[in-house]
């Protein structure tokens, strides 16, 4: 279940925590920025909203400590004629500024966007992390076939054949035995 802080002083007209509870987020609340950052953390959140003003300041300083951690959205309630500027300069933080003034229906919009683009995300990272490891492991192979060629005289498409027929025999992949047959050869130096 995704999780949620919501970061607020006195009780506001916008109910953040029954918006986001009825979400399905699991919230919890924090009353000022030292025990929000506390809270940050120790614990893993998905999206940290700020309400200010908060006792021990404005929550600007406190958007862009959360949106330095990687995996959080972070909204902050602004007034309205503040939205702009502060968008200017928390925007490129990651930080997403609305207005106090904003009603239920689009507040939910917006951290529904933001859950979306936040899935997306998760995907496009997962994704180039596969790509990152299969292009490790192609690395490996060229350059074991690279030693092959060099030290046993073999053709691209024997080291590769060898490289097949190691990770077939030890029953590990190409990258395994490509790792192992690299060894070997370094151990007969």
């Amino acid at each position: 279940m995704a999780r949620a802080l919501v970061v607020r002083n006195i009780s506001r007209t916008l109910d953040v925590v029954s918006l986001l509870s009825r979400m399905g987020l699991e919230v919890s609340e924090a009353s000022s920025c030292q025990q929000a950052r506390a809270m940050i953390l120790d614990m893993d959140f998905n999206l940290v909203v700020i309400q200010p003003p908060l006792v021990d300041g404005g929550g600007r300083e406190l958007a862009t400590m959360a949106s330095s951690q990687s995996s959080l959205d972070v909204v902050l309630l602004a007034n309205a004629s503040q939205v702009e500027a502060l968008s200017t300069g928390l925007g490129k933080l990651g930080v997403y500024v609305v207005s106090r003034l904003i009603g239920p229906e689009e507040f939910t919009r917006t951290i529904s966007v933001l859950q979306v683009a936040r899935g997306r995300m998760a995907a496009l990272e997962d994704k180039n992390a596969r790509l990152l490891r299969r292009l490790s492991e192609e690395r490996k192979l060229s350059e074991v076939k690279c030693l092959l060629a060099l030290r046993l005289e073999m053709s691209e498409e024997e080291a590769h054949h060898f490289i097949e027929k190691k990770a077939m025999d030890e029953r590990i992949g190409l990258a395994d035995a490509a790792d192992l047959i690299r060894r070997q050869l370094e151990d007969r130096r």
